[in-house]
């Protein structure tokens, strides 16, 4: 048997429905030997027998099933598992594109790296979510970044070129040089991936980059609104922000590497504050659990308004796309949020883009506006931006209300947005 040379590690858990659309992307004509192992994360749906149903017409397909033990574990348990010159992994809701793997290996041959860095491409389940995300800039880097650089010094090239992508999807990774590092994914925690791609940079002496999405990855949510974040997943920010503060502590960085890093924790610090902020009372009482070091941190983080750069930005800049593409928005919502964005939009030259504001009830609201009230019922315009301004609470209701009267192009703005666009009136 010839020796493998890629192995396409994939987590499995209640992900029947896209399952066989991820297969069917990996199993692709090649030059070389690969394996695909799927690791059983304790599915509780129909995943187990499609996967079996793929092993039973392909013996390069191994199924390995444990206990549901959460994403870290499993790819863990692929690593583990795994027996080719090269790991990539693959969430079991994307796929690759085709002629991926061919490209991917020609590059590893060629450049023979510890590490190959490559981009994705985004699919979205609705047009909500395509409206919503703008992950698109996140997943895709804005340049080509060469072969076989120190982890740190590429680090500070993304860092510095807000083009830094933390998805552990979008890196093949030389299995013996993992083994080596004794470098595996910190199980009990979200955002998994944010602190082993730190690592894998950090660590990393031959890291090369391909500047192409040889991934898809599909933007998908379990409800119409994005869920309320709970404790589990600040404190998995927080867990992040201390070991990479932990980094710097201990090892002597240059001028170039610390800025680097010090920008990284702000990038994370936000996302600290952005989920502390929409965490529930009850949520947030259990903030005394954390230890003295992630109190003091999360003090620290949440008593500060700066809007960092990496993923807001990123996020921003898809949300300005938007407006500029938009000749007539209508304001839903005539409250305090409703009234901000007006003004934004007046400040940013958009005045005569704005038709009105529309609110459910035309009676509750005062009619001492600049712009015309409406009920929703009222608008014509069904291709019109709809900037739903309303807390989130009210936002899934609101958004509902759109969809019954065929409005179709809305945006809500979401803490983020109001953040920032209070920060710019």
């Amino acid at each position: 048997m010839s020796e493998i040379f890629l192995s396409i590690i994939i987590p499995v858990y209640n992900t029947e429905k896209y399952i066989a659309d991820c297969l069917d992307s990996v199993i692709q004509n090649v030059d070389f030997s690969y394996e695909i192992i799927c690791v059983n994360d304790g599915s509780s749906d129909g995943s187990l027998p499609i996967l079996e149903a793929y092993r039973a017409n392909h013996d390069f397909i191994h199924i390995v099933s444990q206990d549901n033990a959460g994403l870290s574990a499993a790819r863990n348990t692929g690593i583990i598992n795994s027996n080719g010159k090269y790991i990539i992994f693959l969430d079991s809701d994307d796929m690759l594109t085709a002629g991926a793997l061919n490209e991917l290996c020609e590059k590893l041959r060629t450049d023979s790296p510890q590490i190959l860095v490559y981009d994705a491409d985004c699919i979205y389940e609705n047009e909500y979510l395509r409206k919503t995300q703008f992950k698109d800039e996140y997943y895709r880097r804005k340049k080509a970044y060469g072969s076989n650089k120190m982890g740190q010094m590429l680090f500070c090239e993304m860092m510095e070129s807000n083009d830094y992508c933390d998805s552990a999807c979008l890196l093949a990774i030389e299995r013996e040089w993992l083994l080596r590092t004794g470098l595996l994914f910190k199980t009990g925690m979200i955002f998994e991936d944010c602190l082993f791609t730190f690592w894998c940079y950090m660590l990393g002496e031959k890291i090369s980059h391909i500047h192409k999405g040889l991934m898809i990855y599909r933007i998908r949510e379990k409800s119409i609104m994005q869920s309320r974040p709970t404790f589990k997943y600040l404190d998995s920010r927080l867990e992040i922000y201390c070991e990479v503060l932990k980094y710097l502590m201990e090892h002597d960085c240059d001028d170039r590497l610390q800025r680097a890093i010090e920008k990284f924790t702000e990038f994370v610090g936000n996302n600290v504050r952005l989920l502390y902020d929409e965490l529930d009372n009850e949520q947030k009482q259990m903030i005394q659990s954390l230890n003295g070091m992630k109190r003091i941190i999360l003090k620290n983080i949440c008593d500060t308004s700066i809007l960092m750069e990496c993923d807001t930005q990123v996020y921003i800049n898809g949300f300005i796309k938007f407006l500029n593409s938009n000749e007539h928005i209508y304001i839903y919502g005539a409250g305090k949020v409703g009234n901000m964005v007006c003004e934004y939009l007046e400040k940013n030259d958009m005045k005569n883009k704005i038709k009105g504001f529309i609110v459910s009830n035309k009676n509750s609201v005062s009619q001492d506006r600049k712009f015309d009230v409406m009920e929703i019922s009222e608008v014509e315009d069904k291709s019109a931006l709809i900037l739903l301004c309303a807390r989130k609470d009210f936002q899934e209701e609101m958004y509902l209300e759109t969809q019954k009267y065929n409005l179709k192009n809305v945006i809500p703005i979401n803490y983020r947005l109001e953040n920032y666009i209070s920060s710019m009136n």
